[in-house]
């Protein structure tokens, strides 16, 4: 199994309906849209699922969009910020050994990705519309993750 973590990308600062109504600034979706096509073709992707916050549902789009992938958006409240880490990990283990890409929000995505490849002890800071792979050869566990690859927008644009 691989797992694809994206963070969202750039998004607006302020919205009238609050940090859940914040949307993908027109700069935010632009480099969204680079760096998935930037891994068009070079990853398999089975299912997507997103944060409920619009500025990641928005990301989770593009991404299935421009993967060229039919994919509905699955919505988890379980990549909202604030999170566990553990419920996370253990909806992941709910969805079999399919390639999942999840779309959330920092620190939650920072922190998941600790605790996937090093059981916590790895400091990580992803940046906005950066993708990572973590490959697993058997279930899905706190430090059962091997961390494949990263690429940042700065590295794809």
């Amino acid at each position: 199994m691989k797992l694809f973590i994206v963070r969202h990308g750039a998004a607006e600062a302020s919205a009238a309906g609050g940090d859940t109504a914040r949307e993908l600034t027109e700069e935010g979706m632009r480099v969204c849209r680079k760096v998935a096509s930037a891994l068009k073709g070079k990853i398999k992707v089975d299912s997507i699922f997103s944060s409920p916050l619009i500025r990641a549902r928005q990301t989770a789009e593009i991404f299935s969009a421009q993967l060229g992938l039919a994919l509905k958006v699955g919505i988890s409240g379980e990549l909202s910020p604030g999170s566990a880490v553990s419920d996370t990990i253990r909806e992941l283990c709910s969805l079999g050994n399919e390639n999942i890409m999840i779309v959330g929000h920092n620190p939650h995505l920072s922190d998941l990705t600790a605790a996937l490849v090093s059981n916590g002890s790895l400091r990580f800071d992803m940046k906005k519309a950066a993708v990572l792979c973590i490959g697993f050869s058997g279930s899905v566990s706190p430090g059962s993750g091997d961390l494949r690859w990263v690429a940042v927008p700065k590295l794809l644009l």
